[in-house]
């Protein structure tokens, strides 16, 4: 999963302050759109209403070229410099992929290994049938029976009386 990040910086960032809420809008989808598709800031002309479906997004890129973080392209709009603007490029989200992908791996063949070995393997005779007897009450031959309580009816029966052992 890909993230955009707004580092804290752009928050009093004196360029960024002179774009307008729809500019704005369109510079952090425009970001989110790059680092989705992989494409390193690179903005096609043909994918520009997925960016901002509310309109013409002419006026509002004119915006975000006059302060230099879009650049027009014979194709569509770049993003200059997108490494320091602390996103990820392409190949570092696909190498973390990898990794991701490596890892998981690992992890399943590790707990493939653990549930292919029998869990009693190192019981002798056939537990689980003498289990299954027990609770159906076929192998128990030993009656269970609890000791006898009395339960005092009386206060005189409540007190210790002298060389009296509880």
């Amino acid at each position: 999963m890909t993230d955009t990040r707004l580092p804290e910086q752009w928050l009093l960032n004196r360029h960024l302050d002179k774009l307008s809420d729809p500019a704005w809008r369109v510079l952090t989808r425009a970001m989110i759109y790059c680092n989705a598709q992989g494409t390193d800031g690179e903005i096609d002309q043909m994918y520009l209403h997925h960016i901002y479906p509310w309109g013409d997004p002419r006026p509002h890129l004119e915006e975000i070229v006059a302060i230099g973080w879009m650049v027009p392209t014979r194709s569509g709009y770049l993003i200059p410099d997108w490494e320091t603007k602390g996103q990820s490029t392409a190949a570092q989200m696909a190498e973390y992929r990898e990794k991701n992908k490596s890892k998981q791996q690992r992890y399943r063949d590790k707990n493939k290994a653990l549930t292919a070995a029998p869990v009693t393997g190192h019981v002798t005779g056939d537990v689980g049938q003498a289990r299954q007897k027990d609770r159906q009450g076929e192998a128990s031959d030993m009656e269970v029976s609890w000791p006898v309580v009395e339960i005092p009816t009386k206060e005189s029966d409540l007190t210790i009386r002298e060389g009296e052992i509880l």
